[in-house]
Parts: C-alpha cells; structure tokens; sequence
C-alpha cells in the first residue's frame, strides 16, 4: 500500500536549510511571446533540402523582458544572501514560500482586516518565475541555488498582502534526503 503524502514527507531529513527575505515586489511568470515575420530573401533552403519560396512566414520565441529581468534579480538577491562558499543544490529540494503582494491603494482600511489575494498573479505564475529564476544557467553561466527545478519534491506556498512591510519574497530552501527506505523501488 501506498505511504500517503504526509507520512513520506515525515521521512525526510533536512541536509541543508536557507531562509532568505528579497524586498521586491513578487511578479509572475509571463507566458512565452511569439514573433512572426517574413523572409526576406528570394528562397530559403531548409537542412532537408526544401526550397522554401520568398514570402514564407517564421516565428521565433522569446521570454518577455519583464520575467527575465525578475527573474535574474530575484537570483541575484537571494544568493547574495547565502555563504560565500555556497554550492548548488544537487540533491532533492524541499522549498516553501510567501509571497506578499502590495496592498491594492482602491482597498478600503476596513476590507485590510480581512483581504486574501485572490487576484492575479496566480500562485502557480509567481513559483513558476522563482524556480526558473533561482536555478543554474549553464549557457550564461549564472550560478544557481539548484541544478534544475526538477530537484524540487516539494512546495509550499502563500499569497498574502504585505500590510505592515515591504512587498517581498520569503523563501526557506531545504536540501532534503528520505530517512526511512523502506519502500520497495
């Protein structure tokens, strides 16, 4: 029979554990953007030897300004917040985070008490654009706090309005390993 999620969670150990505080205001991964546009020259040959004739649309894809810039200033901050002799994260990562959201300036003191973010950006958007943002760019050599966000086993997260501070990020990043290996692979 299989362990439920709590109790193969209960079985993990922590190796190596960060907190981190980045004061920016969390943003949301935006979806890819594509550009289209018409060839030019008078035929383009394609490798399988296709000759293509003037007029032909392409499209390229790209990662829109505003989630590569957050990205890379999220991973900027917070590894300047871990050791200097700091080391990706190799094994598997167990993260949880808070997001606090600026407080909309049309919300009424009243509705503050009792106000939950259920507005954009979804909760799935802001993970998203941090655990790109915090992972290892090996073809522009950036270093990240993993290897790959495939090392995440689990996610905790929450979307609060940030009332009484700064919108920001708070992050506890965990290196973890399984305890009991029981299970049979």
């Amino acid at each position: 029979m299989e362990k439920s999620a709590l109790t193969l969670e209960a079985e993990l150990r922590v190796i190596r554990q960060y907190k981190v505080v980045v004061y920016m205001a969390p943003y949301g991964k935006e979806r890819p953007k594509i550009r289209m546009f018409r060839n030019k020259s008078n035929s383009v040959t394609r490798p399988d030897g296709v000759v293509l004739p003037m007029g032909n649309l392409r499209a390229y894809g790209y990662t829109p300004k505003n989630t590569v810039v957050s990205e890379k200033t999220l991973r900027v901050a917070v590894l300047k917040q871990l050791p200097k002799n700091f080391e990706p994260i190799t094994g598997a990562v167990r993260i949880t985070t808070w997001f606090y959201l600026p407080v909309p300036t049309s919300m009424s003191k009243k509705k503050r008490l009792t106000a939950l973010p259920t507005t954009k950006p979804d909760i799935d958007n802001l993970e998203k654009l941090m655990f790109d943002g915090l992972q290892e760019i090996k073809k522009e050599f950036f270093q990240g706090v993993w290897k790959a966000d495939s090392q995440i086993i689990a996610s905790h997260s929450f979307k609060w309005y940030s009332f009484e501070e700064e919108p920001r990020y708070e992050i506890l990043i965990e290196e973890v390993e399984r305890i009991n290996g029981d299970q049979k692979a």
